[in-house]
This record gives C-alpha cells, structure tokens and sequence, in this order.
C-alpha cells in the first residue's frame, strides 16, 4: 500500500513510512497532495 500511494504522490515509500510512524512533520502541501491521492478532504483544526 505504501509504495502504491508513494508512486501516485510521486516520492518515496520511506517518505510514506515517516508520516505514517510520526518520525517527520508532512507540510500542509504534501497533506494537500495526500489528501487528493486517497480522494478525501483536509481538514485542519486549532484546539485549545
């Protein structure tokens, strides 16, 4: 699953792995890019 959704975002599987296992902060591009890939809405909230 990983290296399909890598290939459609066109990075790397490792890329992928990171974001999954919160070893890297993804920008708001890449989660605009992600979000179009897996055909879903970004939603971003401030809480506090």
């Amino acid at each position: 699953m990983q290296k399909k959704l890598a290939e459609k975002l066109n990075t790397k599987q490792s890329v992928i792995s990171r974001v999954e296992n919160a070893k890297t902060v993804p920008s708001l591009t890449f989660l605009k890019r992600l979000a179009k890939a897996l055909n879903a809405s970004l939603q971003i909230q401030f809480k506090y």
